[in-house]
């Protein structure tokens, strides 16, 4: 639910932050508030279309919310584990490569992983 100015709003963000612009800073996190409400209500029309409540409406958001974040891109290299013929395994650095991965409790797994599955 971006939207073609979230880099924009971030840079002003970061910009207020800088300057200590307390009160800059509250507008545009409310701003971006709204806009986010408004076109989570535009996209999903729960409130319109489903006549939910405001609690059942905050805990869609918030369930989209986890869901989206825990969502990450990173490229690197990893450390591979080889098993031994006998009781020696060796660890290597395996080639830098991407890695799009879901992870799906942002509380017990702060940082993207291979799943191994």
């Amino acid at each position: 639910l971006g939207g073609a100015a979230a880099g924009s709003s971030a840079d002003a963000a970061a910009e207020a932050a800088q300057e200590g612009g307390g009160e800059r800073l509250t507008q545009l996190l409310q701003g971006a508030s709204e806009t986010f409400h408004a076109r989570f209500e535009s996209t999903f029309g729960l409130r319109h279309k489903g006549g939910r409540s405001d609690d059942e409406i905050a805990f869609a958001q918030a369930a989209m919310s986890t869901m989206l974040g825990g969502v990450g891109y990173f490229y690197g290299s990893s450390k591979v584990t080889i098993k031994g013929q006998g009781a020696e395994d060796r660890v290597v650095e395996a080639p830098p490569r991407p890695l799009f991965t879901a992870v799906p409790s942002r509380s017990f797994f702060p940082r993207g992983f291979l799943w191994d599955e």
